[in-house]
């Protein structure tokens, strides 16, 4: 990619997001089903902070991408009806994500100085969410988790056929790229 283009920034924005979103998916669920609770004190604020950040980054690099393909769309960008659906995939991830985190937040009343550390959770769940009963928000919660859970699957079900394989085979590309340059014959 360019490095000043739009279509570096947002990919740098998806990749960057997407990465980070998904290895504190992985440390939570470690810390939650390990043998070790470590997701408490200051590595559970810093890393609150963090995935709320790379969140607004992900989501922010979704909607790059939805304008650059809806108003400055380069002619090498490809018209398959995919790359929206899956486009529309990873916002829907990005936004479920920051619901469920508001929704949890609201159901377990998470204390000010804590909450403050999940800042787009917090800023949810005191907008929006307020004036919101304990038991609806609980409920709430569990079906938003849902629906983003089955959004993750949809999303490693058709990536073998989607534009996002992209992320697996460009790295494994250039892993088994030739030394020599393209183009020269092999003597």
């Amino acid at each position: 990619m360019h490095r000043k283009t739009l279509g570096a920034l947002l990919h740098l924005l998806l990749f960057s997001g997407f990465l980070v979103l998904t290895i504190g998916t992985t440390l939570l669920a470690i810390a939650h089903d390990g043998p070790y609770d470590f997701h408490h004190g200051w590595y559970y604020l810093i890393y609150e902070l963090t995935m709320d950040v790379f969140g607004v980054a992900f989501i922010l690099g979704c909607l790059l991408a939805l304008y650059r393909r809806t108003f400055r769309k380069p002619p090498s960008l490809g018209h398959r009806w995919s790359d929206w659906w899956l486009l529309s995939l990873l916002l829907a991830l990005g936004l479920t994500g920051f619901a469920v985190e508001a929704l949890r937040m609201h159901y377990t009343q998470v204390e000010a100085p804590i909450a403050h550390w999940s800042t787009v959770g917090w800023l949810i769940d005191r907008s929006l969410l307020s004036g919101l009963a304990i038991s609806t928000a609980k409920t709430m919660h569990l079906a938003v988790w849902w629906i983003h859970a089955i959004l993750v699957a949809l999303l490693f079900a058709t990536l073998p056929v989607n534009r996002f394989l992209h992320i697996i085979t460009g790295p494994l590309n250039i892993a088994t790229r030739p030394a020599r340059p393209m183009g020269a014959l092999v003597p």
